[in-house]
């Protein structure tokens, strides 16, 4: 399974990004206003961005890979989205803090959606082609 190493990747770099949230706690040591909190803010964020742009175009890649696709796209949208959400946690974390520009993130966000688009449209292009002998009336 293609998408399962993907995912694994995925899960370690959530799991980094779990760590940078901790590091800035345990920095901060409780303070809530100044610098530190602001850190903790783009930790936080970026971990929370994470976790939601993550789960739909992994099960939609899960669902595209069960219908047999060419791997050589399946493996590109993998990459896209494993290079999107490091991009973007990345500008969270570090960039945006030091050069305050969004633009990367921005490209980040549109490259996983990009990715969620083509993999919906491509599962149903899939559906459809596998079930060609059937009538659109059956297959609903």
């Amino acid at each position: 399974m293609v998408v399962a190493l993907y995912a694994a990747f995925l899960a370690f770099w959530y799991v980094f990004l779990i760590s940078q949230v901790i590091r800035v706690r345990m920095s901060i040591k409780g303070k809530i206003q100044g610098k530190e909190s602001k850190n903790l803010a783009y930790a936080v964020k970026a971990h929370a961005a994470f976790s939601e742009y993550v789960p739909l175009p992994l099960i939609l890649l899960l669902i595209l890979e069960m219908q047999e696709p060419n791997k050589f796209f399946l493996n590109c949208l993998c990459i896209m989205l494993c290079i999107s959400r490091a991009l973007h946690s990345l500008s969270l974390l570090f960039i945006e803090k030091l050069f305050n520009n969004t633009k990367l993130r921005m490209l980040a966000t549109g490259l996983t959606v990009l990715v969620i688009i083509l993999t919906a449209f491509s599962n149903i292009v899939l559906f459809f082609a596998s079930a060609k002998s059937d009538s659109i009336v059956e297959i609903l």
